[in-house]
């Protein structure tokens, strides 16, 4: 009996076979790959392979290090710790974690060594085989992984106490040639929703898409244009098709956005907790409750030098302590660059 279900009509498998529909699932380095199709392609498959391929036989970070000697962003992406610092938000001891979208294992790794358990997934599968090696090596051999897209999770009903979806919500809908994004995103929340155990929690980092840094002129981190991301969605895509010749699809919203899609997929938004990680979800240097957002002062005042921002996120910056001044913390609350976000189901 396979730990996995079908993820087209959950019902049990065999190995790699359901015994309903009869649909089989290729596997390679036994990993399951349960995606029906894949459109995406992947700018950082070469170097992957060349890494995931000597991973195998030598120390991970040491090949990591190898091939990002000339890309510092890459490699810092890759090695810092700073993604998961969020994870000390969370009680994990004992509980079945579930991260989505696991990329280079930024969070899958530490995560493991906090939880009982991780299951680690991505629609990239050579992905989720680094992501395999780099865990194997630290020893966490109790894990599982395998490939899929979010909309159909190969998991049982209410069995995940933590989903993670950090850096991903918003990248989903390009795993899709047509659809609306927006009802994309939802599906595939309303399908976490579905894993989850009664008041488990997911957990989301994304960036704001009406956040100060943008309105200073700060290209958006997934479009890769200035301007757009604050803009209506008819708009936004004009503005992608005349510079790229293909649609807005990365959809990412404000704080209200994000409740009402929460809330539309079944959330308990009457819990939901908002962060902001300084300076981003991506690169955290100090996290804080958006309900304390006055706090936000202190640090830049006295723990975190200037330097550390680009010139975009020095303008935001000011900004920010000029409305801290004018005692707007609830107007800020709405202007931070992105968010961690927690929800019950």
């Amino acid at each position: 009996m396979s730990k996995f279900v079908c993820p087209i009509c959950h019902h049990n498998l065999s190995v790699d076979t359901c015994n309903r529909c009869s649909k089989t699932f290729l596997q390679q380095n036994n990993i399951i790959d349960f995606r029906t199709k894949s459109i995406i392609e992947y700018s950082d498959t070469p170097i992957l392979e060349k890494i995931i391929k000597e991973s195998k036989q030598k120390p991970w970070l040491e090949v990591v290090q190898k091939y990002t000697a000339d890309n510092p962003w890459l490699n810092h992406i890759i090695t810092s710790q700073n993604r998961a610092d969020f994870l000390y938000l969370l009680d994990l001891e004992d509980k079945i974690c579930l991260d989505i979208g696991c990329g280079w294992g930024q969070i899958t790794e530490p995560l493991s060594s906090m939880c009982q358990k991780v299951y680690a997934t991505d629609a990239n599968p050579i992905k989720v085989d680094f992501v395999k090696t780099r865990c194997i090596q630290a020893k966490h051999e109790k894990n599982e992984y395998f490939v899929s897209h979010t909309t159909k999770l190969p998991l049982v009903d209410d069995t995940i106490d933590f989903v993670f979806l950090v850096g991903v919500l918003e990248w989903i809908p390009e795993g899709f040639a047509s659809g609306d994004p927006r009802d994309i995103q939802l599906q595939a929340l309303q399908e976490i929703r579905r894993v989850l155990k009664k008041e488990g929690q997911l957990v989301i980092g994304i960036e704001n898409s009406h956040g100060l840094k943008y309105f200073a002129g700060a290209p958006d981190d997934h479009a890769g244009l200035p301007q757009i991301s604050y803009q209506d969605r008819a708009t936004a895509n004009s503005m992608m098709q005349e510079k790229h010749k293909k649609d807005y699809r990365t959809y990412t919203y404000d704080m209200n956005g994000y409740q009402q899609l929460l809330k539309e997929a079944g959330f308990y938004t009457q819990k939901t907790k908002y962060y902001y990680p300084v300076k981003s979800y991506k690169d955290n240097q100090a996290i804080i409750e958006i309900d304390n957002i006055e706090n936000l002062q202190y640090l830049y005042e006295k723990v975190l030098p200037i330097n550390i921002f680009n010139d975009y996120e020095k303008t935001a910056v000011k900004q920010e302590l000029e409305l801290l001044e004018k005692s707007n913390s609830e107007e800020l609350q709405g202007k931070v660059s992105s968010y961690f976000i927690i929800s019950e189901k």
